[in-house]
């Protein structure tokens, strides 16, 4: 299991290594060695033997590197452990990939976490016996925080961080580690790193130097091929390894170790040769692998060496920044943080111009809302409002500074707003515009990076939440064109800081007559609301204070209820039955009839509007969650009858308080699982997804899959106060017409969900993937 760091404070007989599931694939290997290029993965290098051989490398004179990286981070770690101050309340953790012994990175992980309320250490590599000794090193270590070391490998290790670790987290990847990826790898490796990062979060690379500028290629090459063979043994091991992970017969007398340094690609590549043909075949049954004739080699490593461009260049293609850096001749050190501005950019040019396109702004699909246009200024225009004041902006700033969010019962009635432009202004200054915010947004953010002020602040994080948001809600509005169009054309690729999402997979049909929903019991206890400052670099105001509420014993569908179930209620008249309906939204059912993106197809079958165009056909949208408005699923509750009902804000939360002991972490563990992050450009059959917030609480798709609408007004927390950067943001809508939604839909990015977001929405507007599902007092 992975220990969260609540649960490991309270275990007492916690094990010392706290996950293991690091392997090696057979399978794999066969294929790599039966290649053209004859390869063994470099993983093999790390068994215990080599981990052992590995320590005594990094103690040899000519392997420059360890020393290289001490004296830069002797000489900046009080500038490397400088906290934001969007952070610096936050329980500090540092992820180590590759950690090894960690002798060499333990005063830098010291002096990261030496003012954190909870610190943490989690090393992570392969080598369970290079763990057991970097956590016995953590714990004779004076002022060394709290060791949790993970067995396994970076992938296996970033999925558990992203489901049990919070706090303002710092990813160490050290020893020029990155050198023994190629580009295509690189660049995975640093997008699954940014997959687990939060907006309080950063990773550490440090890579050995190219030659030049002082540094011979001889010197690189002396490294990787010592005078005493220690390196050679330690090449050589990869093939004992194989011999006993894959049972293979090498026979170490026949081969020989062979260094190269390709100065044109500053890589030093390592091989092991065959000094006589060989034959190898699989021990147990003789079968043949391959035969090597004398002088062939088997690609064993590639260790390539940086440049400080290069590193950008590999950074901003995996999306991140390079916020600071630090190089000596031989050395660099790279900070580098979620690149939220490169993503707002992304997400605008993928939303204006290829959902919706630019020629296509006017289109106004939703009476309730503007056009398109609008949104395009209105996203830098908040920016620019909130962080710049760009000289020459002043008619966007006061245009497209605030939206509308008329009343849906009379949209007449309307908060405080921008007025529209009598002439909008042209596309191509709409554009240049945003690309003059964004790109002087994130040259302020370096510029305080260099300055010694790193991280986002909370300024900063509520303009790029709020164009996320603003995204999101924008692609509400093309689901309401596409289906007002009727467009069956195949939606675009979206935009994600990861692969771009495909369509759910198809569910089977369910049965005619659905099993009743089953039921969780959730005990009394306390329901955790709001948050604080160590919770979350940045919150709205409506999300503060934080606080607990008593919440009374219930039980809850462990799924949301479907498109099948909620036709039930539809076939049964659900619309026309004004008893089953708040008095205000029976005459507005009776005119609807069913959900607002449900249609008969030509012959009869119920067919399901896709948020991004095109339309899905009933055996595959049946097993989805009925996306409604909160009236509608209201009448649902009343239909079924037997003291159903919606789920509270309250007790929306008491079920992740039910589920561990920190529940935070079992709002991670879900949110990494659930169908959310654009992970998926339709939603997913209810239950389909393993995203329970623990295996003792079977509750699905509480984070993802759609919005959950609650039957909690919005309204303050005791306490509330209105943020200074944006004090009308919540103050305008506690009005009893809004209702909170929590958790987040297909196209909540995932790195601003959190437990405590409040989204809120009237009872009847229609514009919204939200989904409910059923609750009942009692257990």
């Amino acid at each position: 299991m992975f220990f969260s760091s609540r649960d490991a404070a309270d275990a007492e007989d916690a094990p010392a290594l706290a996950w293991s599931t690091a392997s090696t694939s057979p399978a794999s290997a066969l294929a790599a060695l039966r290649a053209p290029t004859p390869t063994i993965s470099p993983s093999f290098l790390y068994d215990d033997a080599g981990a052992a051989l590995y320590e005594q490398i990094v103690c040899l004179e000519e392997y420059y590197l360890p020393a290289a990286e001490h004296a830069l981070l002797a000489a900046h770690t009080p500038a490397i452990a400088a906290t934001p101050a969007a952070a610096a309340r936050m329980p500090s953790v540092v992820v180590e990939l590759g950690a090894g012994e960690g002798h060499r990175t333990l005063p830098l992980v010291c002096a990261l976490t030496r003012d954190a309320a909870a610190p943490l250490y989690v090393p992570t590599d392969i080598s369970a016996v290079a763990l057991a000794a970097n956590a016995a090193r953590a714990a004779a270590a004076e002022g060394a925080p709290r060791c949790v070391p993970i067995v396994a490998t970076h992938e296996e290790a970033l999925a558990a961080v992203a489901e049990g670790l919070g706090g303002a987290r710092t990813f160490l990847f050290m020893g020029s580690s990155l050198g023994n990826y190629s580009d295509a790898e690189a660049r995975a490796l640093l997008r699954a790193v940014r997959g687990a990062m939060g907006p309080a979060d950063r990773l550490l690379v440090g890579v050995d130097r190219a030659h030049g500028e002082g540094k011979p290629a001889s010197k690189i090459k002396a490294a990787y091929d010592d005078s005493l063979g220690v390196t050679a043994r330690f090449t050589l091991n990869a093939l004992s390894h194989v011999n006993h992970a894959v049972g293979l017969d090498f026979d170490l007398r026949h081969w020989k170790h062979v260094c190269e340094y390709d100065e044109a690609e500053a890589t030093v590549i390592a091989y092991a040769e065959a000094t006589s043909p060989q034959t190898l075949t699989e021990a147990r049954t003789g079968t043949l692998v391959r035969h090597f004739a004398a002088g062939e080699r088997i690609l064993i490593e590639r260790s390539r060496k940086f440049t400080p461009a290069l590193i950008r260049r590999l950074a901003a293609a995996s999306g991140l920044l390079t916020s600071r850096e630090w190089a000596s001749t031989d050395y660099l050190l790279s900070e580098l943080r979620p690149d939220f501005f490169a993503e707002a950019r992304a997400a605008s040019r993928w939303f204006f111009g290829e959902v919706v396109g630019y020629d296509h702004l006017m289109a106004h699909p939703i009476a309730l809302r503007h056009p398109y246009a609008f949104y395009l200024g209105h996203l830098p225009a908040f920016t620019d409002l909130k962080l710049l004041r760009l000289p020459g902006h002043e008619k966007f700033r006061l245009h497209f500074e605030r939206g509308i969010d008329p009343d849906v019962d009379d949209p007449t009635v309307c908060h405080a707003h921008s007025s529209l432009p009598e002439a909008w202004p042209e596309v191509d200054a709409m554009r240049a515009y945003e690309e003059e915010v964004w790109r002087a947004a994130e040259e302020r953010f370096v510029a305080r990076a260099t300055g010694g002020e790193a991280g986002y602040t909370p300024d900063e994080l509520m303009c790029l939440e709020h164009a996320a948001m603003h995204i999101e809600t924008l692609i509400y509005m093309r689901a309401e064109q596409t289906r007002l169009e009727d467009c069956a054309s195949r939606p675009p690729p979206p935009f994600s800081p990861a692969a771009a999402p495909a369509a759910a997979p198809a569910a089977a049909p369910p049965p005619a007559a659905a099993p009743p929903p089953l039921r969780v019991r959730i005990p009394a206890g306390d329901a955790p609301l709001g948050c604080d400052a160590s919770a979350a670099p940045f919150a709205w105001d409506n999300e503060r204070p934080a606080h607990a509420v008593a919440a009374a014993a219930f039980s809850v569908a462990a799924t949301p209820v479907t498109n099948e179930q909620f036709l039930a209620f539809v076939a049964a008249g659900g619309y026309t039955q004004p008893a089953l309906w708040h008095a205000a939204d029976a005459a507005w059912a009776a005119a609807r009839l069913h959900p607002l993106r449900w249609r008969r197809a030509a012959g009869g079958e119920w067919e399901v509007h896709l948020p991004l165009g095109g339309v899905a056909a009933w055996r595959e949208a049946a097993a989805w969650p009925a996306h409604v408005t909160l009236a509608e699923a209201a009448a649902y509750c009343a239909w079924v009858g037997g003291g159903a009902r919606l789920l509270s804000e309250a007790e929306y939360a008491r079920v992740f308080a039910a589920a561990a002991a920190s529940p935070r972490e079992a709002f991670a563990r879900a949110a990494a699982r659930g169908n959310n992050g654009f992970a998926c450009a339709t939603p997913s059959a209810v239950g389909s997804r393993d995203d329970a917030p623990s295996a003792s609480v079977g509750v699905y798709d509480l984070v993802g899959n759609g919005w959950e609408w609650t039957a909690s007004v919005f309204a303050p927390f005791d306490g509330f106060a209105p943020m200074e950067a944006y004090p009308e943001y919540s103050a305008d809508f506690f009005d009893g017409k809004h209702f909170v939604c929590c958790g987040g839909s297909m196209f909540t990015p995932r790195a601003w969900l959190r437990p405590s977001f409040r989204n809120f929405y009237q009872r009847r507007y229609p514009h919204v993937i939200a989904k409910f599902r059923l609750a009942w007092d009692g257990e």
